[in-house]
């Protein structure tokens, strides 16, 4: 276990680039505070080896995305980008905490067309089922799992030309 000094250090480190972490996976301002605490509380109830910065970042990554799922299903509306984010996440985070992706992926969001933002809307926004989307857009469920697939696809391919691009 990381004697309480070291605790805080992590906390030092990891607080910033953690709360970025849960907004990109659609977490407001006040649950991205709450579950990073939370995070960091797990660290101390359990007990934890800190034995490199990426590590560790990995570890308080994977705390905070159980917490997140947990919060899901007890009902907390959030938004859940969490497909995405993690693709993303991994490689490109390091270089600034995961801001640019959060800037990255809004914008380009703003670029889908007006079918594929109302798709976004539906199932990460308003959490509905691909039955739901089905009624709403006029498609099959099957063209809903396929419109879905290309539309993340599409995100995480403008995501990173975005972060290639200085």
């Amino acid at each position: 276990m990381a004697p309480r000094a070291d605790i805080a250090r992590i906390v030092r480190t990891h607080q910033a680039g953690l709360w970025r972490y849960l907004r990109l996976l659609g977490c407001d301002d006040a649950l991205a505070d709450d579950l990073a605490q939370e995070t960091f509380v797990v660290i101390l109830r359990k007990g934890f080896d800190d034995y490199d910065q990426a590590a560790t970042a990995r570890y308080l990554r994977t705390t905070a995305r159980f917490l997140f799922l947990k919060a899901k299903r007890a009902g907390r509306r959030m938004v859940a980008y969490a497909e995405v984010a993690d693709l993303l996440w991994e490689e490109q985070a390091a270089r600034d905490d995961g801001e640019g992706l959060v800037q990255a992926l809004k914008g380009c969001i703003d670029t889908l067309d007006e079918r594929q933002r109302r798709l976004i809307d539906l199932r990460y926004f308003k959490q509905a089922g691909r039955g739901e989307i089905a009624s709403a857009l006029g498609l099959s469920v099957m063209a809903v799992k396929s419109l879905l697939r290309r539309v993340k696809d599409t995100l995480r391919a403008c995501v990173e030309t975005k972060r290639r691009t200085p």
